[in-house]
C-alpha cells in the first residue's frame, strides 16, 4: 500500500520517478514489513519504509534519541483498523463487552500509554494510535505515539477504490520493474550521482505503463510474472 500511496501522492510519473530513486538508493528489499525497522534498529540500514506500529516499537524499545519514526508531511495516509463481532457470535454479551473495553479509555490507554504509568500494559509496550480524541489532549512525549493524527494536514484524499483495483497489477509492476532488477537500478543510481548536475540525458520519470493504460484483471499476461515477494517486500537503506 505504500507504493500505491506514494503514486497517488506525487501522480503517477512522478510517483514513479519517486519510487525508482529510493529503490536505486535502498539496500535490499525483505519478505517482511517488520524487518525493514530492526535492520534500522540493529543500526545495520539509515531508514526504513516502515508503517506506523513497526516505526513506534522501535522507537519506544531504543528511545527517540535512538530511532524516530516520522510520517511524512503531504503524502501519508492514518487508516484506522477495524473491529467487529461476528453475525451469530455465541456469546454476544461478552463480545460486546471486550470491544467496549477496547474502544474505551482503559482498552486506548493501554495502546498509547508507556509501561511503567498508570493505565498502561504491564509487560510490553502496545504502541498503537488510539482513536479518542481526548487521548491526544496531553503531552505527547508522555506517549508511545508522539503525534497527534487528528491535527495531521492531509493535502490529498487516498482513492481507496483505485488502489484496490489496481493492486495486483502495482504489485507485478513493482516486482519487474523494482525488486526484480535492483542491481541495475542501484548501479544506474550510482552513475546518475556521477554524472555533471542537471545532465538532460539522465531521467527517471518514465513509468513503466502510462496512466492512460487500462489496468488489466489479475488473470491478465500483465499480472501473470511470479513475483510472491513484492507486495510484502520493504525497502531499507545502508
Amino acid at each position: 500500500m505504500i507504493y500505491e500511496i506514494i503514486l497517488q501522492a506525487y501522480g503517477w510519473d512522478k510517483g514513479w520517478a519517486v519510487i525508482y530513486q529510493m529503490s536505486g538508493n535502498v539496500k535490499s528489499f525483505l519478505p517482511a514489513s517488520s524487518g525493514p525497522t530492526k535492520e534500522v534498529a540493529a543500526g545495520d540500514a539509515a531508514y526504513a519504509v516502515s508503517i506506523d506500529i513497526n516505526g513506534l516499537t522501535q522507537q519506544s524499545f531504543l528511545g527517540k534519541e535512538n530511532v524516530l519514526f516520522k510520517i511524512p508531511p503531504g503524502v501519508s495516509v492514518i487508516n484506522p483498523d477495524g473491529i467487529a463481532i461476528l453475525k451469530g457470535a455465541p456469546n454476544l454479551d461478552i463480545a460486546q463487552a471486550f470491544l467496549n473495553f477496547v474502544m474505551g479509555p482503559e482498552g486506548q490507554s493501554l495502546w498509547m500509554k508507556p509501561i511503567g504509568t498508570p493505565g498502561a500494559a504491564e509487560k510490553f509496550n502496545i504502541t498503537r494510535m488510539g482513536i479518542r480524541p481526548d487521548f491526544y489532549e496531553v503531552d505527547l512525549r508522555e506517549l508511545l505515539v508522539p503525534v497527534n493524527p487528528f491535527k495531521i494536514d492531509y493535502p490529498f484524499q487516498y482513492n481507496s477504490p483505485k488502489g484496490s483495483k489496481r493492486w495486483g497489477v502495482l504489485n507485478d509492476l513493482i516486482g519487474q520493474t523494482v525488486i526484480d532488477v535492483h542491481p541495475h537500478l542501484r548501479r544506474a543510481w550510482s552513475a546518475l550521482n556521477q554524472s555533471p548536475p542537471h545532465n538532460a540525458s539522465c531521467s527517471w520519470s518514465n513509468s513503466p505503463i502510462p496512466p492512460s493504460a487500462k489496468m488489466k484483471p489479475p488473470n491478465s499476461p500483465l499480472s501473470g510474472a511470479k513475483t510472491p515477494s513484492a507486495p510484502a517486500a520493504s525497502p531499507t537503506t545502508g
